[in-house]
């Protein structure tokens, strides 16, 4: 029997734990014995980038989101968010220098002026990349449950 959407984000969702890092900080991962193929949806989602907390917590965010909204792609896209902390946007912006090129999309994308500021440059640019994390998510979770 297959399943949808919906119940898959809800399982892979169901197999993630947060942990620490020697330094206190907080991490979040698929359990160890969570299934392969959860494993090839997280990759997926990496999109070419090596193993990423950040990524690890937009997959289980995007995972939460369309759960909420039954798999309408749409409808989760309506509800992510960039985060609204400055040092919170510039450790995002540091941990990868692929980031970057999130924040210059996304400029070049909204058009980019002086008023808008740097802190929303680079909430665009971090919202680019949880979009493409929820993407691409959709897209393994639907070819996943289409076979």
């Amino acid at each position: 029997m297959s399943k949808t959407i919906t119940q898959l984000a809800t399982q892979m969702y169901k197999a993630f734990v947060t942990d620490k890092q020697p330094d206190g900080e907080t991490f979040d991962k698929l359990k160890p014995k969570a299934p392969s193929w959860m494993t090839d949806v997280a990759r997926a989602a990496h999109a070419g980038m090596l193993p990423d907390d950040w990524k690890y917590e937009f997959i289980r965010d995007a995972l939460s989101i369309l759960v909420d909204h039954d798999g309408n792609l749409e409808d989760a896209r309506e509800d992510l968010e960039a985060d609204i902390y400055t040092s919170d946007l510039l450790n995002w912006l540091a941990s990868n220098l692929e980031r970057m090129g999130y924040v210059e999309e996304a400029v070049n994308d909204n058009g980019w002026s002086k008023e808008n500021g740097l802190t929303y440059a680079i909430q665009w640019g971090q919202l680019r990349e949880k979009e493409e994390v929820l993407y691409k998510i959709h897209a393994a979770l639907e070819e996943l449950a289409n076979a």
